[in-house]
């Protein structure tokens, strides 16, 4: 987590909430390591990620191969 942060990431997690739970147990994490970086689903994750950024997430990413 800290070296995403440091990178400017943040860790956020979508899918079957048990099976993240089963997860983070096997790691040996906290249950409340994700805390408000779970979402239950893709599409909430989205929408969470195109409310939070705004109309940045709607732009395609900038190409590094331009001619």
């Amino acid at each position: 987590r800290e070296a995403l942060r440091r990178r400017g990431a943040q860790l956020v997690i979508a899918g079957e909430s048990r099976a993240i739970v089963r997860e983070l147990d096997r790691l040996g994490l906290p249950r409340d390591f994700l805390a408000d970086r779970y979402l239950p689903t893709l599409r909430q994750a989205l929408h969470s990620y195109r409310a939070e950024l705004g109309d940045a997430a709607a732009a395609p990413p900038e190409s590094s191969d331009r001619r």
